[in-house]
């Protein structure tokens, strides 16, 4: 890239982020990714998030001033916006952002350039519930953002229904790199015939397919792992109880048992129904990571990956009666290769030279205007 079309500041904000999850991962990678393509590059997130920077990248960065809890997060978000301090920087990206208290800072800072990368934004189910509210605050969102950074073509396609009339520039898929391979990827005889269920359960996300393929699995063909509940039903969990190959296990799981369990696991069954349709769950995400494929309801971003890249699992109707039936019925070491050999393609389109290379032809389009 010619110095001529070279970034001269930015800003990465992350003003979600708080003492652990994703999104502390996605600030350290995303201050590696986009540091180099800037002369002047800075951070601001959560004190932890700040923390974990710093011990492992020569990067100034600071915290966001927290502001004083007001008993409602979005009013908390606002203030936040408020107290930011951004006074230099000609481009601002959010790493992670809420809409209202967003568009605020837009309003505040009318000439600077400001980009926003969704994460989990997006879904039927808000639009649902206020549709003129949400078309009309993602209008001003679209219309005011320089970019809108999206992780796959299911969103692009989705906000162009919602709202219409995007500069289709703006709206830019770019990888995610928590698909990325964490270790060494173990094969079929590596792991054990294992299939995991990551909590907590959701208005969107139940254990009931599990529990269905559980009652369906009168050989016990497999063992069924339950990680991160905070409640079961009675019925549930007597159930569950009353099994010899169900694991429940209580608790915090740290980082590398979590993955452990994953990479040695032979599926990881992922619930969503469709009121989350087009979101990219962390589980997914991670599973690809592991190499370990998935037993899925056949939805967005699903489909969408499986079309890109091959089949990462069996997608699935979990409303229908016989769907455990047919998956306990596959031929699971035929078709295991072939899963991930497209997981492996997924990861490989994944790397950070890529991901930077998306941002950087974003961010430098039209410097001028």
């Amino acid at each position: 890239m010619s110095d001529a079309k070279r970034i001269e500041s930015l800003l990465l904000v992350d003003p979600l982020a708080r003492d652990k999850g994703h999104l502390l991962d996605d600030d350290l990678f995303l201050a590696e990714c986009l540091s180099p393509i800037t002369d002047r590059f800075e951070v601001r997130s959560s004190p932890e998030s700040i923390a974990r920077i710093r011990e492992r990248l020569r990067v100034k960065c600071a915290p966001l001033e927290p502001a004083k809890s007001s008993g409602s997060l979005r009013l908390d978000y606002i203030r936040c916006m408020f107290r930011l301090r951004s006074r230099g920087f000609n481009r601002i990206v959010f790493q992670s952002f809420e809409e209202i208290s967003t568009i605020v800072f837009m309003l505040l800072h009318p000439t600077v350039k400001i980009d926003l990368i969704v994460t989990n934004n997006l879904g039927l189910d808000r639009f649902e519930r206020h549709p003129r509210f949400a078309k009309l605050i993602w209008r001003l969102i679209t219309w005011r953002a320089s970019t809108i950074f999206l992780h796959c073509r299911f969103e692009v396609q989705f906000l162009n229904k919602m709202i219409g009339d995007i500069d289709p520039s703006k709206l830019v898929v770019v990888p995610f790199h928590k698909m990325l391979a964490r270790g060494s990827v173990r094969g079929l005889d590596e792991r054990k015939p294992t299939v995991f269920f990551m909590g907590p359960e959701m208005a969107h996300k139940t254990m009931d397919p599990v529990i269905d393929l559980i009652k369906a699995d009168t050989r016990k063909q497999y063992r069924y792992v339950f990680c991160g509940l905070r409640e079961i039903t009675e019925c549930n969990r007597t159930f569950l109880e009353s099994q010899d190959n169900v694991e429940i296990v209580s608790g915090y799981l740290s980082d590398d048992e979590f993955y452990d369990r994953i990479s040695r696991s032979m599926f990881v069954i992922i619930t969503h129904n469709r009121a989350f349709e087009g979101r990219l769950s962390g589980l997914f995400c991670d599973a690809i990571a592991c190499g370990t494929p998935i037993i899925a309801r056949a939805i967005e971003p699903h489909v969408e990956f499986a079309e890109r890249f091959g089949d990462l699992g069996y997608l699935v109707d979990f409303d229908d009666n016989n769907w455990a039936v047919r998956f306990l019925a596959a031929d699971v070491e035929s078709d295991f290769t072939k899963f991930q050999r497209s997981m492996e393609l997924v990861r490989q389109s994944c790397g950070i030279e890529q991901i930077r290379s998306v941002f950087e032809t974003a961010l430098t389009r039209n410097l001028e205007q």
